[in-house]
């Protein structure tokens, strides 16, 4: 994953927020891959006014830098799904942006019947798995949540300005997630393929 997201540095009274990528894939020093297991030394080092994070397999680790902000170790975590397609953050906000198509290919019918919602159609499932996607990610932020009709709606907002959005809240079941999470990456594939 190498979206952004924000970390918190304590220095003196005050607190400083700093937008940091996450864990890079190879060392800074020696450009040898960064392995689940492995120690490493992330150091926060500003260069040409620019917030930059490096990171360093912990024997490699040059020693302090006169630029340097902060520095901390870590672990590199083992890969949460081996066999997960990358889902670019970019790409699932432009699944927002575009309009719902007016036919319902409703995909759960029945769904009106057991929680007394309406069926929502492949469209707006995507729309909202991806919404869930970015929303962990921190690329977009719930603004409000709105009941009408008996329906909830999530008015949501992006890190860097994008929307606002507004998706029904499907309080889909994680089996129903992991479904459309398979569509999903289909549909990123016969894009990226054609």
């Amino acid at each position: 994953m190498n979206e952004l997201f924000s970390r918190y540095v304590r220095w003196g009274r005050d607190a400083l927020e700093y937008s940091l990528k996450p864990l890079g894939k190879i060392c800074a020093a020696t450009g040898s891959p960064l392995s689940p297991g492995t120690v490493c030394r992330c150091v926060l080092v500003e260069q040409n006014g620019q917030t930059l994070r490096l990171d360093y397999r912990h024997d490699a680790w040059p020693g302090p830098a006169p630029n340097q902000l902060a520095v901390w170790k870590t672990v590199v975590p083992p890969p949460l799904n081996p066999d997960a397609v990358h889902l670019d953050s970019d790409r699932l906000l432009e699944l927002l942006e575009e309009p719902i198509p007016e036919f319902s290919d409703d995909l759960h019918e029945s769904q009106h019947d057991q929680h007394e919602q309406p069926g929502y159609s492949e469209a707006e499932a995507i729309r909202y798995v991806a919404a869930l996607f970015l929303l962990q990610r921190r690329k977009l932020k719930l603004d409000d949540a709105v009941s009408r009709q008996g329906i909830e709606t999530l008015r949501l907002l992006g890190s860097r300005g994008e929307g606002p959005f507004e998706l029904v809240n499907l309080r889909l079941k994680d089996e129903e997630i992991h479904a459309i999470i398979q569509k999903l990456k289909q549909r990123l594939a016969t894009e990226v393929s054609t």
